[in-house]
């Protein structure tokens, strides 16, 4: 008979059971991660509850100290802050004075400037007047004349002949000039005439003879030999004329000079000034002379008066 071999019913039970407490086995920590769930669980609240706990109240002695601790602090921040302030206020002051004392310093330079600028500018006025006066002095014999023909080929002799006859025959004078010549540019035509005379008398006679003449007839023109910066003044003054008339004033020009509505005036630094009293009077004295339309006084000698005593009237007062 075969030999049956029988399964021991107990056997399967048996792998089953080492199986399952394999199984079992191979999480050991599960069964202490379910117990230890609960413990962190009642641990978090006790964390929780310890930083909920609330700071003891500071006593007042913690405050005083507090406030001294701070006061102090507050005290040297403010006594640095002052030493700044000083320190800056000084660094101002020290550099206002060094303006100031530059500031002076170039006020007393530009006074000492100005002053010598201003001797300067009087020295140089003084000296143009004196140059003016010099020139006046060197031209008080010469005499312009205008509106002479001028031929092409003028010689000396000619315009010598010229002047000679307008002396003798037109203005009825026996003067002989010393120096005639003629000035002007070159492309100006019957150019100007400088005639010299030997004395400034012939100079009155041949302008208080003018009026007699017929040379403004024949536009020929006869003035004075003046420098530029009178010739320049004598011209705003009549222009000055001219529009004072014109407004309807009085007005009266006698030389260097122009007398408005009664007050004299004269040219200082280019303007129309009035003179001051001490002048005005001694012009206004001067005004009763007779004068040259051109502003040359006639000199005439006033001889005085004589009164003659009649012997008849003598006896009829006795």
């Amino acid at each position: 008979m075969p030999n049956v071999q029988r399964s021991n019913p107990s056997s399967p039970n048996k792998g089953n059971k080492k199986k399952g407490n394999k199984q079992t086995n191979s999480n050991p920590n599960n069964g202490q991660q379910s117990q230890g769930q609960p413990q962190n669980q009642q641990q978090n609240p006790q964390s929780q509850s310890n930083s909920m706990e609330v700071d003891p109240e500071p006593t007042s002695l913690d405050l005083m100290n507090g406030i001294l601790s701070m006061r102090a602090d507050y005290k040297t921040q403010f006594t640095s802050l002052v030493d700044e302030m000083t320190k800056f206020k000084k660094a101002v002051i020290d550099t206002i004075n060094e303006l100031e004392k530059k500031i002076n310093h170039n006020h007393d330079t530009i006074k000492i400037q100005s002053d010598t600028i201003k001797i300067q500018s009087e020295l140089i006025s003084d000296l143009k007047k004196r140059i003016v006066r010099l020139e006046k002095d060197n031209k008080k014999q010469n005499v312009i004349i205008s509106g002479v023909p001028e031929d092409k080929q003028e010689t000396s002799e000619m315009l010598n002949n010229k002047i000679i006859n307008i002396l003798q025959n037109e203005l009825k004078t026996n003067i002989i000039p010393s120096k005639i010549h003629r000035f002007g540019p070159t492309t100006q035509r019957n150019k100007y005439i400088r005639v010299t005379l030997p004395t400034e008398q012939d100079k009155f006679k041949i302008f208080s003879n003018i009026k007699n003449s017929n040379l403004r007839k024949n536009n020929i023109f006869i003035n004075e030999d003046l420098p530029k910066e009178t010739n320049y003044d004598r011209k705003l003054l009549r222009d000055k004329k001219k529009e004072e008339e014109a407004k309807g004033s009085d007005c009266v020009l006698k030389g260097d000079k122009i007398k408005i509505n009664n007050i004299w005036h004269k040219i200082c630094d280019g303007k129309i000034q009035p003179i001051q009293q001490n002048e005005n009077t001694h012009i206004s004295d001067s005004d009763n002379k007779n004068s040259h339309p051109h502003g040359i006084k006639n000199q005439i000698s006033k001889q005085p008066t004589t009164t003659k005593h009649n012997p008849s009237t003598k006896s009829r007062l006795k």
